[in-house]
Parts: structure tokens; sequence; C-alpha cells
């Protein structure tokens, strides 16, 4: 694999990002708009504030955390805004490295509407695979600039005994399976299951790996160099695999270019950007 060069991470707390379809489409109910409509992860004693809207109504909303041993509710402030009802609901993760809840909130006469869920992450580290960490599946994200991972079969520094790794900007998958250890370094990281898709700024995702038919719907993209401050263009290296964790068979092929191509990815595939942008053909 080949780095070149290393892009600057999101440094928002909506790192893990994914659309949740907006709760008050093709209804006349009343009902609640979240500023916030993506799972995120938020670090261990951090805060965050929601801004939640009342629309149709001037009842108030019940707003909870799923689960208070994870998320705990630090305030709820009301003002109005256009005639509407307006709460700031603050939370503060309390919970463990791994666990997850949603914020919700219900209005009388209602169901509990989910406007997200939030993550604890695990942080940088060594961990053994059924003890300190569930087997499965795990989304990856860099720190400021990149991150590394390598999983070992055992706990050593030894080469012989890492069975795959990788370093990657922005986000990477990996599972892993019992009895193995997963060294974490510059990165943060979830459950797969947690995650959110990536995000597009401005029509273009940033160099990542990207999960066919998660991150991205399959179809065609293209792939067109970074272009620094400096105005240098980067050569890009991008790879496809049939699996998330990049072992040598699981590579269908790979590429490397300094002008915009074009390509076409299925369901299922996951794609491995580097110093290159991706759109939409």
């Amino acid at each position: 694999m080949k780095k070149l060069l290393s892009v600057l991470a999101i440094t928002s707390v909506l790192s893990a990002a994914c659309f949740v379809m907006p709760v008050h489409a093709a209804t006349t109910q009343p009902y609640v708009e979240s500023d916030t409509t993506i799972n995120f992860t938020l670090a261990r004693g951090k805060t965050y504030a929601y801004k939640m809207t009342v629309h149709g109504t001037h009842a108030n909303p019940q707003i909870v955390a799923g689960n208070g041993n994870v998320l705990r509710t630090e305030s709820v402030k009301h003002t109005t805004s256009n005639g509407n009802d307006v709460y700031y609901f603050k939370i503060r993760a309390i919970g463990k490295q791994g666990q997850a809840t949603g914020v919700y909130t219900t209005l009388p006469n209602q169901k509990s509407v989910r406007h997200s869920d939030v993550a604890i992450p695990y942080n940088a580290g060594v961990y053994k695979v059924g003890t300190d960490i569930p087997t499965g599946s795990y989304t990856l994200t860099a720190g400021d600039y990149s991150g590394y991972y390598e999983v070992k079969s055992k706990n050593t520094t030894g080469l012989d005994d890492v069975l795959f790794n990788q370093s990657f900007d922005a986000r990477e998958y990996v599972t892993v399976s019992d009895g193995q250890y997963l060294a974490l370094n510059d990165a943060t990281m979830i459950s797969t299951s947690n995650a959110g898709k990536l995000l597009p700024f401005n029509g273009y995702y940033k160099p990542s790996t990207f999960k066919v038919g998660f991150d991205i719907p399959a179809g065609t993209y293209n792939i067109k160099p970074v272009v620094d401050d400096y105005g240098t263009k980067y050569s890009v290296y991008m790879a496809v695999r049939n699996q998330e964790n990049p072992t040598y068979d699981s590579e269908l092929y790979s590429d490397d270019f300094g002008s915009t191509r074009q390509y076409t990815f299925k369901d299922g595939e996951y794609v491995q950007i580097e110093n290159g942008l991706l759109s939409k053909a």
C-alpha cells in the first residue's frame, strides 16, 4: 500500500456520519426537528448539545438518551424561535468504550422518534479479541492526519506475528476473531454496527476506504488527484478488495494514476483511495 500524502481528518465530533430520514417527511402531524440527524462518536467525558425544534404544537416533548448509563443528560434549555419552541438538549458521554445509544423525542400521543445514535469510541491501544473487545467488524477513524492498525496472532513486536496491517486516511474497516490482537495507533474505533456512512463535501469524498452499498452506492465514479495549497498534484493510489481485511488474496485490482479516471464499483466491495477525491460520475 502506498502513502504519499497525509490528509487532515475531520476534527468535528461528527466523525462517523450517516443521514437519517427527517421525521417530518410526508406528514402534517406535529413533529420534532433535530439539527443532528447523523450517527457520530463522542469521546468519554465530552459533551454535545442537540437543538430540537417543535413544529405544529406547543406541547412539551420528552427528550431522552436511550441508555442513561452511556449518555447523561446535562441540561435542557428552552427558548422560542419564529413562534416555535426550541430545546437545547446537552448530553455527556459517561459510558465505557464501545458503548452506544440513541437520542429520542416523544410528543404526547405519539411514538418515540430516534434522531441519531452516539457511540463512545475505543481509543488507541492494543486489544485482545474476545477479552477486551468482542469479535466482529470495527470501523476505524484516523486521527488528525492518518491512522495505523495491525492484527496480530500474539501480543508481541515481532513481524512474524502480524497477520495484516494498514495505514489509512479518514476511515478503514477490519474484522477480528477470538484470540487475535488488534493494535490501534493514532485512531479510534467503534463497532461497525454503530457507524454511520461517510458524507461528501461539495460533491467530493475525501481520501478514505469506502464500503460500497453503505458509504457510497454502487455505480460509476470519478477519482481525481488531490492538489495541495501549493499547487502540487499527487499521484492517486486506488485499490479494490472483496472483504474488509486487506489480505493478499482479498485485492481484486489496484491502480496508480496522475489524472482523473473513472471506475465502476459493486455492492460489497471495499474501495481504498489515497491522494484522490471521489465523486459520482
